[in-house]
């Protein structure tokens, strides 16, 4: 939790919405100038931002060891690495030298700020996975999707300290790297995260 509510420190400073005039074109003509009726200010627009990373790695399977549980491959620099495999993993005895193992990693985050009384995402967990069938090679994915929100407690724009109180009600204070991103952050705004995390593994045999 404490990690997530940091990236409010990388939150985009978002320009303040201009007031616009139009004339009062109701007034009948006189030699009194019209009235200019003034438009309310738009709304101030609340920070946000999002970042997202991605990376496939492949290693070719250099021996197996069912009873250990082991798998020895070497990387496409050369290096050599075994690694152990937990009894969750099915079909191991599928695993041949020759194989391609592939590891595909991602990740998303985004931070949004809402004013007070702003209709919010639903905040909770979802988890899940995945593993081939019998009989095939070895593949799985496993993704989780996490959505939190905390409660701007005190900003203090002059030094960029923002106090966010979470949902079970701890606090913590963040200093955000660029104090003019706090503008339109004001007492009382929601930040929700929401972070997604998935890996995939696969083994597949030589083409």
């Amino acid at each position: 939790m404490a990690r997530k509510l940091q990236i409010l420190a990388a939150l985009s400073a978002l320009a303040l919405a201009t007031s616009s005039y139009a004339a009062d074109t109701a007034a009948p003509a006189a030699t009194k100038p019209a009235k200019a009726a003034a438009k309310k200010p738009a709304a101030k627009k609340k920070p946000s931002f999002e970042a997202s990373k991605s990376a496939t790695a492949t290693a070719t399977v250099d021996s197996v060891d069912t009873k250990k549980r082991t798998v020895t491959v070497h990387t496409t620099d050369g290096e050599l690495q075994t690694i152990e495999v937990g009894s969750k993993v099915k079909n191991l005895e599928q695993v041949k030298p020759g194989d391609t193992l592939t590891i595909a990693y991602s990740e998303y985050t985004r931070v949004k700020v809402y004013p007070a009384g702003a209709k919010l995402p639903a905040s909770g967990v979802e988890a899940g996975m995945a593993s081939a069938k019998p009989g095939e090679k070895p593949a799985g994915a496993a993704g989780a999707h996490v959505t939190l929100t905390a409660t701007v407690e005190k900003v203090d724009k002059a030094t960029g300290e923002v106090t966010l109180k979470g949902m079970s009600g701890e606090t913590r204070t963040v200093t955000a790297r660029n104090k003019k991103n706090l503008e339109n952050v004001e007492v009382g705004d929601q930040v929700v995260v929401t972070h997604e995390k998935s890996v995939a593994a696969s083994v597949e045999a030589p083409k």
